[in-house]
């Protein structure tokens, strides 16, 4: 890959890289897209909004007791299946 140095007038026509972009030749035509690489430092970490305790109790009351998650792709499939036709039926008032 080829790298470019970006000097501060670019950075500039660029908008700092505030927001991903896309570069034009004269006649209007993208000839590429830029996305900015994220700078992790200036978000503030999630907080937890559930409790173990709470996130526990409303999987058991679904149904969904943990089980050790030992799936290939068609079992964890069929599983999710199931989750969402029982979750269907229950929202339809049928179980």
């Amino acid at each position: 890959m080829t790298r470019v140095i970006v000097d501060a007038a670019l950075r500039t026509k660029l908008h700092d890289f505030h927001e991903p972009l896309e570069l034009c030749d004269e006649a209007g035509r993208v000839l590429a897209r830029v996305v900015p690489v994220a700078n992790v430092l200036e978000y503030e970490p999630l907080e937890r909004e559930v409790s173990d305790e709470d996130y526990c109790g409303n999987r058991r009351e679904l149904g969904l007791e943990a089980k050790p998650i030992d799936y290939g792709t068609s079992e964890f499939t069929r599983s999710l299946t199931e989750h969402f036709h029982r979750a269907k039926r229950r929202a339809l008032g049928a179980e």
